[in-house]
């Protein structure tokens, strides 16, 4: 089984505890929440003192949003 992973860092640090306290809600309301189209969310770890995460979602292959705008722009420049 593969996993996605999404790191959770914010550099400003002003902001960095408020951001920190909203993204460990999101992870507790992504666990209850559970849509057949949606990412299954699998794990999560954070760290509090240092203020970070991490996710570890359902991989789902496919393009990334970069290789679908680049696919965009090649069909779109060799219909010219």
């Amino acid at each position: 089984m593969l996993f996605a992973i999404k790191r959770y860092v914010l550099r400003d640090e002003k902001r960095r505890k408020e951001h920190y306290k909203k993204f460990a809600d999101e992870i507790k309301i992504l666990f209850k929440a559970s849509y057949p189209n949606d990412v299954r969310i699998y794990n999560s770890y954070l760290y509090s003192r240092i203020r970070t995460g991490y996710l570890q979602m359902e991989y789902i292959g496919g393009y990334s949003g970069e290789a679908l705008k680049l696919d965009y722009c090649i069909s779109y420049f060799n219909m010219q």
